[in-house]
């Protein structure tokens, strides 16, 4: 019995300490944006209180720009822990009743989703954060009835508060958090198993 019990121990170190490590989780983001999205990324903290509106991707380009009905993918890994995932949208031209902003997302993540929907935050001078405003369920309302159909169809359109009026604000910025949990590398799991197996030839060797 004792013996069996060091095996186990052994093994729980291993699982522990000396492999300790977990595999990185994959994280997949669908956005589209009216009209483009001009950046998005993983914040240096969770509230994404650094964030600033007039940072452009590092070539300068607009992902979607004049193409909001086709959704961009980016695909990421991320170790376990909560994150804070932010972007900055623009709307072209006048904003109003005829030309609205919006912007549409989900996470996907360990088998969740994190669809765009008031429970995202939005700012627009990038400080000062409020819960975004639901304009359109994704595939309805203004936006022509546009399925987009690499988004959730649960997703909304979103934006601030005065989305269709005259003096909409241009720009504005999103963030949302996910939180990522260990999944335990398959050397570990490996381990326990052997360790697991090693108790047991052990109790019947006794037997």
């Amino acid at each position: 019995m004792k013996q069996s019990l060091r095996t186990l121990a052994f093994v729980l170190l291993v699982a522990i300490g000396w492999t300790g490590q977990a595999n990185a989780d994959s994280i997949t983001i669908n956005f589209t944006a009216d009209n483009a999205t001009l950046v998005g990324a993983i914040c240096a903290d969770v509230n994404c209180t650094n964030f600033n509106l007039d940072i452009i991707l590092i070539d300068g380009t607009e992902p979607n720009a004049s193409t909001w009905q086709n959704a961009d993918t980016v695909v990421f890994d991320l170790a376990s822990g909560t994150y804070g995932i932010a972007f900055a949208v623009e709307n072209f031209g006048q904003g109003g009743a005829g030309n609205p902003a919006g912007f549409l997302a989900e996470i996907l993540w360990q088998g969740m989703t994190n669809v765009t929907s008031s429970a995202w935050d939005v700012t627009v001078d990038g400080v000062n954060w409020v819960s975004a405003t639901e304009w359109a369920q994704n595939g309805t309302g203004i936006w022509g009835g546009n399925l987009l159909g690499e988004i959730s169809s649960d997703a909304f359109w979103i934006w601030d508060d005065i989305n269709f009026n005259g003096d909409t604000q241009a720009i504005a910025g999103f963030r949302t958090s996910i939180t990522v949990t260990a999944v335990p590398e398959p050397g570990t799991l490996m381990l326990l198993g052997i360790g697991l197996l090693g108790m047991g030839v052990a109790r019947r060797k006794k037997v």
